[in-house]
């Protein structure tokens, strides 16, 4: 109302421009920026002792209970409970004091005289040790509904003179409203593990590799204990059946993964989500074990809750049906799709990339230009920013693919070829060399000694085997977990 409605960090701007993002009319993003979801340790970091104050009507006051809430959901239920309808309240919870005026015209004295010693603060007059000692960090006011209900005829140009004299109450008359109210809004592949020191986020956070990782583990210890033995179906049928039951005991009871964790806590520095590694890992946990039978043998939900709960027990059904009309006919097995080939070949990449390109906000949010303006819907303004951003998904997705091949080749290739270069070596006979004038060798000029040394030297630091490389990038990622400071949340 008073501010600049085209600045997007301004309270008419956010409230007036953006879209919702879910069904439940939850998550609100107004264009060009996200608004931060405070919790409680947020909000008891940022305070830190200090006071906000709520001065109002009944719309006030249920923002005044979803503050206190947040601070303390149940013991906020019960102080709501106890507390009396049109009369004010003080709520105090993790050392922060959220405090209620019941005063739905704004026109209390208590509250003019607030204004009054905050304007006198912001002129740099000085204020009374009490009135120090009981001011505010933050004031939200709000008014309007008691005016339109009580007042008639007369409920707008009371409202208006209600909200002027507020603000001429608490800003001085050389402060302009855009500097001196500021608006409290409450709002497996290489680039997997880079992507968490520089977005400021967690491993499991691109929750895809971790699983691709941790499955491939599972199946290849399956496949490789008793190997020998794996051409009995009746054998190879149970060991897969009771890997089933290990990994389902060891994701869902209580205690093993926990320690697991800590361990990673003490040692590597390395917070990770118990829950939400359980989840995800616990969302696909047949379907693997489905898949080592399926290759051995040759061959409706109401909400998302019980989506999730259904979801390991019927997710191999499609990739069963999709194997069985692939393989049903040989001219569907003849042919593909080279567009499905090509993103098939970055799929990891679009997948990770999709939380910073397509998305926004720790996926809270939709990445926009900021270039087009509209109604907030797809159609009505969202498909230009989607049909602008895609080409640079997609061509981003390859670049960081190929970049992710020569990194793998770099690690992985010339080891295998340094191995494989010397066990061919190993089997040939040393000969002595031939030295056709006879004289003794020269001793090595001092270039090649240096040159020698380096070469020393940059074998230790990136040896030629497979296993030495792995302890050395390792040994950075640890490095790295300690270095780093822990993964927040970003607004």
């Amino acid at each position: 109302m008073f501010l600049d409605d085209d600045v997007p960090t301004h309270c008419t701007a956010l409230l007036n421009h953006g879209q919702w993002l879910d069904n439940k009319f939850q998550n609100w993003q107004p264009p060009g920026c996200m608004l931060h979801k405070y919790e409680a340790n947020d909000i008891a970091s940022c305070l830190q002792s200090q006071k906000v104050l709520f001065v109002g009507d009944s719309t006030v006051r249920q923002v005044f209970w979803a503050a206190a809430r947040k601070l303390a959901r149940h013991d906020a239920d019960k102080h709501k409970e106890r507390a009396q309808k049109h009369s004010s309240y003080s709520y105090t919870r993790r050392n922060v004091t959220l405090e209620f005026w019941w005063d739905p015209f704004l026109n209390s004295t208590a509250l003019k005289a607030k204004l009054r010693s905050r304007r006198n603060r912001l002129e740099g007059n000085p204020s009374s040790l009490i009135e120090q000692q009981d001011g505010a960090t933050a004031m939200l006011l709000g008014t309007g509904l008691w005016h339109a209900r009580h007042l008639g005829q007369g409920a707008l140009q009371q409202f208006q003179r209600s909200i002027n004299g507020a603000i001429a109450e608490g800003l001085p008359p050389s402060c302009n409203t855009s500097q001196c109210y500021s608006p409290i809004t409450a709002a497996n592949g290489v680039q997997d593990h880079l992507l968490p020191y520089m977005m400021s986020t967690e491993y499991v956070f691109y929750y895809f590799a971790p699983l691709a990782s941790f499955w491939f583990l599972v199946v290849y210890a399956t496949l490789r204990i008793g190997r020998s033995h794996n051409h009995l179906w009746q054998f190879l049928t149970a060991k897969i059946l009771v890997s089933a039951a290990l990994v389902s005991a060891f994701l869902h009871t209580p205690g093993p993964l926990e320690a697991v964790f800590n361990i990673f806590r003490t040692t590597c520095r390395i917070h990770w989500s118990v829950y939400e590694v359980r989840f995800r890992f616990g969302l696909d946990q047949y379907i693997v074990f489905v898949g080592m039978l399926t290759a051995h043998r040759g061959v409706a939900v109401s909400n998302k809750s019980d989506y999730n709960l259904w979801h390991p027990f019927i997710s191999f059904l499609p990739v069963l049906a999709y194997a069985i009309l692939r393989n049903s006919h040989p001219v569907l097995a003849a042919y593909h799709s080279r567009a499905f080939a090509w993103l098939g070949r970055c799929s990891l990449e679009t997948f990770t990339l999709q939380y910073h390109i397509w998305l926004a906000g720790d996926t809270e949010g939709l990445l926009s230009t900021g270039l087009f303006r509209g109604d907030g819907t797809f159609f009505g303004d969202r498909w230009r920013d989607f049909v602008l951003l895609t080409p640079v998904f997609l061509f981003v997705s390859w670049k960081m693919s190929n970049a992710t091949t020569v990194i793998t080749n770099l690690i992985v290739k010339d080891a295998e070829e340094n191995a494989s270069h010397g066990s061919l070596k190993s089997d040939e006979p040393e000969l002595p060399e031939h030295n056709s004038k006879g004289a003794a060798t020269k001793p090595s000029h001092s270039g090649e000694r240096v040159y020698s040394v380096l070469r020393r030297l940059g074998r230790m630091l990136w040896p030629g085997n497979l296993h030495g490389r792995v302890l050395i990038l390792l040994g950075i990622v640890w490095v790295c977990n300690w270095i780093t400071p822990s993964a927040q949340r970003r607004p």
